[in-house]
């Protein structure tokens, strides 16, 4: 058999068995039990070990195919099965995190391992093509270094997991919130014509109409400002009892930033007001959730009234200004 033959063969088989890993580790957590206590530090320390050498042998390959000779069919048999246990050793420690961990921390880390072993993947496809040393190779053998110095960047735990996760909500909504303002101005400052196409101008009347909705954005804004402060200044929130009100709140943030994003394109002329109270009504209703969670929760957040206030004022306020149009 020819020798290139069987390298193809070695390299389908791997890159077949890649993506099983792949499919089992996206379909989700297994039924495994842990037993004893957790030892955070020993984890994350173990983690980054086998991050590493998962890249490593990653590297290997890289470069056993780099330049002529290629690998005969017992070298190259020999580094794919290497690279193949590295990702199974990986795939083991990242399953060795407790579910009561936290799903939040979990779906952070099952984001990182799904992206270096799709890395690993794809420098394979590359490797298994045949051209030795080339710049597409070299870049995915970076681009799984990239996923490896991550690592030490993961949150550690399911309170730093949810945090981020609800600070990045908050930064989508004050770039929402800029746009809908820049809406409310345009035309006031006496831009002159720049030749091209002209956009719609809003009505004195539609621009006050914007101003409620621009305060529906604000609060939602507020809101996760306010739960960061609390996640932050509650250390509580890492003892385990609090995990699943963690993972709950960050269920209820996973659908603010797409609430306020849906509400925000409906706010460019021309001005539809169907679309405005529907998707309004959505992220009135979505702040009101979050809000009563966490009056209600263990996660102790004080003064949250003006903003149960603010939104119902506002969502009021621009109700009846699309029942009056």
């Amino acid at each position: 058999m020819d020798s290139s033959n069987t390298r193809a063969d070695l390299f389908h088989d791997f890159i077949q068995k890649s993506e099983l890993i792949l499919e089992q580790i996206r379909a989700g957590e297994d039924s495994r039990c842990h037993h004893g206590q957790f030892e955070q530090d020993e984890f994350w320390n173990k983690l980054g070990v086998v991050f590493k050498k998962a890249a490593h042998e990653a590297t290997k390959l890289s470069l056993v195919f780099s330049q002529e000779p290629a690998p005969n069919e017992e070298e190259c048999r020999g580094v794919l099965e290497s690279v193949e246990k590295a990702m199974i050793v990986l795939v083991s420690v990242y399953y060795s995190l407790p579910l009561t961990q936290g799903a939040t921390l979990r779906k952070a880390l099952q984001k990182a391992t799904l992206n270096i072993i799709e890395g690993i993947k794809s420098l394979a496809e590359t490797v298994g093509q045949g051209t030795l040393g080339s710049q597409q190779q070299l870049q995915t053998t970076g681009a799984v270094w990239h996923e490896t110095d991550i690592v030490p960047t993961l949150p550690k735990s399911n309170r730093e997991a949810v945090l981020v996760m609800v600070k990045e909500s908050a930064a989508l909504v004050t770039d929402a919130l800029s746009e809908v303002q820049e809406i409310q101005t345009s035309g006031e400052d006496g831009e002159e014509d720049d030749g091209f196409e002209e956009s719609p101008v809003l009505s004195d009347a539609e621009k006050a109409l914007l101003a409620p909705c621009s305060g529906l954005i604000k609060t939602s804004k507020f809101i996760l400002k306010k739960t960061c402060e609390g996640i932050i200044s509650n250390e509580q929130c890492e003892q385990a009892e609090y995990v699943w009100a963690l993972d709950h709140l960050a269920e209820i943030v996973d659908r603010l930033s797409p609430a306020v994003d849906d509400f925000a394109s409906c706010l460019y002329p021309p001005l539809k007001h169907d679309s405005i109270r529907q998707e309004g009504e959505r992220l009135y209703q979505t702040n009101e959730v979050l809000l009563t969670f966490l009056k209600q929760s263990e996660i102790k957040i004080e003064k949250l009234d003006p903003l149960l206030a603010a939104n119902k004022h506002n969502w009021d306020k621009l109700s009846s200004s699309l029942g009056g149009v």
